[in-house]
């Protein structure tokens, strides 16, 4: 062990002695069965006469090691505890293992077969693309606003409502999560709270997207009207190649493909919002899109095509 005491005995050196020379081979392989037979290993064996500066290095470093006041002797004793704790240690090991194993078995897989199917659909398609085109200038133009909110100039809830209308209006809108403008005027009565959320976003450009998600979400605690959709439209308009927008449609989408483990957005908490993320990063790179603004545009393609074909099913049915 190390003389810390936290430590662990950790270099694996063997000298060789004879009359004429000394031999030492220093490396990764422990001295069993697998280290020394099964293993992938690499070492280094050194050889000197006996007499030499490599034989006496190598005894200086063994009688270091021997005068530690934590080595002990390798007595009878000493190793069946070691081995009474190893066998301990191994079974509990092993039961976590399989803990471990059932549960990354039990994580949905995704359909990429699927995914790759409406990929090739939504670029086949010029009005998404043409649309995907007016996102990108609506979102610059969002920013813009949300610059105005978080400049400290907005003075009256008239001010804000103006701004406000142009982000989340029914029509017309620069946002594209549905449903914003059912409550979202609600937080016009909370407007300086508003206004400090933006600015929160704006001003932690270095945090991690769910460190992020967190910061938003003691705002959004306070201010009615506000749910995880209009905090993470905040976040994306800021940083599209950083923080994905969450609501009802790209969750509708993931479940379409197979992923299935994430709770209602309204339950999102931080740590929900950064695995969410790191998902719709890797559909965002396996795509080959330039932003994760992109990655939302796809999957609500995929949103409103899954409506599409529900109704179609219900009207053959019926």
């Amino acid at each position: 062990m190390g003389r810390s005491g936290k430590g662990t005995f950790h270099p694996k050196v063997y000298a060789f002695e004879s009359n004429d020379k000394t031999t030492v081979i220093l490396g990764s392989a422990n001295l069993t069965h697998g280290g020394l037979s099964d293993n992938w290993e690499a070492c280094c064996v050194c050889t000197d006469h006996s007499g030499f500066e490599l034989q006496r290095r190598v005894n200086l470093m063994f009688s270091q090691y021997e005068a530690a006041p934590d080595v002990k002797e390798a007595t009878v004793w000493e190793i069946e505890r070691y081995a009474a704790q190893y066998r301990t240690f191994r079974k509990h090991v092993k039961s976590a293992e399989k803990q471990a194993i059932e549960e990354i078995e039990a994580i949905p897989k995704m359909d990429e077969s699927r995914l790759r199917a409406c990929l090739e659909q939504y670029e086949r398609c010029k009005k998404q693309q043409k649309d995907y085109q007016k996102r990108e200038a609506n979102y610059k133009k969002a920013r813009e606003l949300l610059d105005q909110l978080a400049s400290g100039d907005v003075a009256n809830e008239t001010q804000f409502r103006t701004i406000w209308k142009r982000l989340i209006g029914s029509a017309d809108r620069l946002w594209y999560s549905g449903s914003l403008y059912r409550r979202g005027y609600e937080a016009a009565h909370s407007f300086p709270e508003v206004c400090r959320l933006v600015r929160a976003i704006r001003d932690n450009a270095a945090r991690s997207p769910q460190e992020l998600f967190e910061l938003g979400r003691q705002f959004v605690s306070r201010i009615a009207g506000i749910g995880p959709n209009v905090l993470t439209e905040i976040m994306n308009t800021y940083y599209p190649d950083r923080c994905a927008v969450l609501n009802r449609n790209p969750l509708t989408s993931l479940r379409y493909f197979g992923l299935s483990d994430f709770p209602v957005h309204n339950s999102f908490k931080g740590y929900h919002y950064g695995r969410y993320n790191d998902v719709i990063t890797y559909i965002k790179n396996l795509c080959g899109f330039e932003s994760l603004g992109r990655a939302d545009h796809f999957l609500s393609f995929v949103y409103f095509d899954i409506k599409r074909e529900k109704r179609s099913s219900g009207k053959k049915s019926a």
